[in-house]
């Protein structure tokens, strides 16, 4: 008995005593980002369907999207500037203060979508981060590799010209996050096979910016051979084949990480981390990469807290929320018919302790009732939703709640 009194003392100082340090950590405030999907489109609104439609299924038919919960608002486009600024409201009253948004091969379709989710979060003084796929250009075919190079590079640079106003910087330094959906950490070698930027492509790119302004580059694919062109390690979600990953297995995991990141940062190899939670994980809808579908346990939310109390014990800077709306993998807190508000109350709660910052707690189904009232045929409702949304814009929650609800 006293042996375990002792291990639990000693698991719990360490837990408590963690601090990721750097010269670029300790200048960052403490945020928390979501991780955005802007694909998404619907007959109603653009006149054909996308995002929920992937891998055969049919969402004409009720219920039948490429996820394994349903909005609850029902399927939506990204275009919809109503339905944009409703997610964003809740992102607002939850704590989160920006998106790192999901892109890949630039498009102009894509540019006109996240156009309107960025009028969204500068209405409502928020961020954004370029949360770039390199690999999608490695499956384009007939391109030679230093081609399919200078096209991620000029990809890159169109996507945070484009975000440049609400950029999330450290100092004159935007945040950019790589994803590589090919392969794991352990996986990467620098052969130029490899479907991802090796890092000499990475570094090149790198060398075009002056130092002030350069990129810090977080990968969730960083290793040691990374370390002169990334600079440091973005968290993510590391579901398993078939079976789910327990509740056990996720704790252990995070463990070993901090562990990991810990030794990197004394060794000064790491200069930059992004912390990442997640609710869970099945895309069973769409086994989205590899072989067959993947799961991490959702516990009852339990997964969701246990990562936030880990993030709180390690007094990393940055958060990133996987996701708010990655529906296909089955990451998304943003509210659905299976799980309503639930874990944005959870978000809410944990968002408040991070910042030590007190809490709006209105009803989280105001933004609803708003996005509800703009989409009446009544145009009187209309102009009340409107005076409502302008009193959430103007943070004026309270009078918000009461003029919608009472």
């Amino acid at each position: 008995m006293k042996f375990k009194l002792l291990f639990f003392l000693c698991a719990l100082y360490y837990s408590t005593s963690t601090r990721y340090s750097s010269h670029l950590l300790d200048i960052t405030a403490a945020k928390v980002f979501a991780h955005y999907i802007p694909h998404f489109a619907t007959p109603h609104k653009d006149g054909f369907w996308a995002g929920w439609n992937i891998y055969g299924h049919n969402p004409s038919l009720s219920g039948d999207i490429a996820s394994s919960f349903q909005p609850l608002l029902g399927s939506y486009s990204s275009s919809d500037e109503d339905y944009v600024e409703y997610q964003v409201q809740l992102m607002k009253l939850v704590g989160i203060d920006g998106v790192a948004i999901d892109v890949g091969v630039y498009s102009e379709d894509t540019k006109s979508r996240i156009a309107v989710l960025m009028g969204a979060l500068k209405k409502y003084k928020m961020q954004a981060i370029v949360l770039y796929h390199d690999s999608d250009r490695f499956y384009i075919p007939g391109s030679t590799r230093n081609e399919i190079v200078a096209g991620i590079a000029n990809d890159l640079s169109k996507w945070l010209d484009l975000v440049k106003e609400l950029q999330f910087r450290i100092g004159n330094r935007p945040v950019l996050a790589i994803l590589s959906t090919s392969g794991t950490k352990e996986e990467v070698t620098l052969s130029d096979t490899e479907p991802r930027l090796l890092p000499r492509e990475i570094y090149d790119w790198l060398t075009s910016f002056p130092s002030t302004t350069r990129p810090i580059v977080v990968s969730q694919l960083f290793n040691s051979n990374y370390d002169h062109s990334i600079d440091g390690l973005m968290e993510w979600p590391s579901p398993t084949d078939k079976s789910a990953a327990t509740f056990a297995q996720v704790q252990n995991s995070r463990l070993q990480l901090i562990s990991s990141i810990d030794r990197n940062m004394d060794q000064l190899t790491v200069f930059y981390h992004i912390s990442t939670v997640w609710p869970g994980y099945d895309d069973s809808k769409t086994s989205g990469w590899g072989t067959s579908s993947k799961h991490v346990a959702y516990e009852d939310g339990s997964t969701y807290r246990y990562l936030w109390e880990s993030v709180l014990s390690i007094s990393s800077p940055v958060v990133l929320i996987d996701s708010w709306n990655n529906w296909w993998n089955g990451t998304a807190i943003e509210p659905s018919k299976e799980m309503g508000y639930k874990y944005l109350e959870t978000t809410r709660n944990y968002t408040g302790k991070f910042k030590e910052a007190e809490m709006t707690h209105i009803d989280l189904k105001v933004p609803e009732l708003i996005y509800k009232m703009k989409k009446e045929t009544n145009t009187e409702v209309n102009k009340i939703g409107e005076i409502v949304a302008q009193l959430m814009e103007e943070e004026e929650y309270l009078a918000a709640e009461v003029l919608i609800l009472y």
